[in-house]
């Protein structure tokens, strides 16, 4: 168990069972995106472990993070070869599907991590990537530079009628004249992974770069399926 505390003004009560909800914050708007627990709780389960968090008599918050304890010996992974990405490799980790590397992705999100975390981890495994916050931003990209994909988050902070990322997704997708882009929507609210909007797939937050990769691979297969009309 690792303890991380600190002497601040503590958690509301009312705030405790909501702490790790993706986009729950309290603080105030433009302080902060409420992605930071939710995140940071989905890695330590990934570890096989889990976050509990209290607020302290005294004052002051309290977070302790339980992990597994391994019994397995340690040793240090062999680096991966020339040529071959640290992230496929024969130890089984997914690799980048061929079919993927070079395709052109216009990510729509104004949370900046999301959009960091998209940029630098599908650019790595060989996608070209492109960021916007708003959808005129999106549409001028689009418009100058057409993607195969876009992945555009559900909720918006717009106060017109593209804070819904469907109305912004389809905005952004007339730009692109005739060669439309494959659309992917991003929700950090519960989501199945074979969800779908309209036939539109949907990526749940917080997600890892090859989840990423498996619903643009599936959702590439999906488009390719004959349908009645060809």
């Amino acid at each position: 168990m690792l303890t991380v505390q600190d002497d601040g003004v503590g958690i509301p009560p009312e705030a405790l069972p909501k702490l790790f909800d993706p986009f729950y914050t309290t603080k105030r708007p433009g302080g902060g995106t409420g992605l930071g627990l939710s995140i940071c709780l989905s890695i330590v389960r990934e570890h096989g472990g889990t976050i509990q968090a209290e607020s302290l008599p005294g004052g002051g918050s309290a977070f302790q993070v339980y992990l597994p304890v391994s019994r397995e010996p340690r040793h240090s992974p062999s680096p991966p070869r020339t040529g071959e990405s640290s992230s496929g490799d024969a130890s089984g980790h997914a690799r980048t599907p061929a079919a993927l590397k070079g395709i052109g992705v216009l990510v729509l999100d104004d949370e900046e991590s999301i959009c960091s975390l998209l940029q630098e981890g599908l650019s790595a495994q060989g996608l070209e990537v492109s960021c916007a916050a708003t959808a005129e931003e999106a549409a001028a990209l689009m418009a100058a530079h057409p993607y195969d994909v876009l992945l555009c988050d559900l909720r918006l902070k717009a106060a017109d009628a593209f804070g819904d990322g469907r109305a912004a997704a389809a905005h952004v997708a007339a730009a692109a004249g005739t060669r439309k882009p494959l659309v992917i929507f991003m929700t950090g609210e519960y989501a199945d992974h074979n969800d779908r909007i309209a036939g539109v797939p949907l990526l749940q937050k917080p997600f890892r770069i090859s989840e990423v990769l498996a619903v643009m691979k599936d959702a590439f297969a999906f488009a390719k399926q004959p349908t009645d009309n060809r």
